[in-house]
């Protein structure tokens, strides 16, 4: 169900969820909330941010920041997820949402390569679009939901 969400709230609560994942990882967490509030589903919202917060702190170096900022643009809210990794070749960009894909393959992963086709879906359930863009160094995965109408 969609209701009012309050972002930094809610980007608070699952910055400090990984926390303990970042500091292992060598990885600071950094928020920068400046739109306040978005219409939402709370739950898939909450799943989407970690998913791509654990995203950008796997792939990370050790000593980098990852840094996780709400906006308000365009008639809605983008929420962005930024870090300083290898970043996602230009010719995976849009495949990268697919189920299955994946940026790098390395050994012992235990994800499956749907974490970013469902935080597709979830944002294209709302009316919203997720993209990739180059951090130089790294990757920013940004969506866009709109305003409730």
């Amino acid at each position: 169900m969609s209701g009012s969400v309050d972002l930094g709230a809610l980007v608070g609560s699952v910055v400090l969820a990984f926390q303990v994942q970042a500091e292992a990882a060598g990885v600071e967490l950094h928020q920068e909330i400046g739109a306040r509030g978005a219409h939402a589903d709370i739950d898939l919202l909450r799943r989407v941010i970690e998913n791509l917060l654990e995203n950008a702190i796997r792939h990370a170096p050790e000593g980098t920041c990852v840094r996780v900022t709400t906006t308000a643009v365009r008639g809605g809210v983008e929420l962005a997820v930024s870090d300083a990794g290898p970043g996602v070749p230009e010719d995976l960009r849009e495949r990268i949402f697919e189920r299955f894909v994946q940026a790098a393959a390395t050994t012992m992963r235990a994800n499956r390569g749907l974490g970013l086709a469902f935080c597709k879906l979830a944002i294209e359930a709302h009316g919203g679009q997720i993209r990739i863009e180059d951090a130089a160094p790294g990757a920013t995965f940004a969506i866009w939901i709109p305003d409730a109408d």
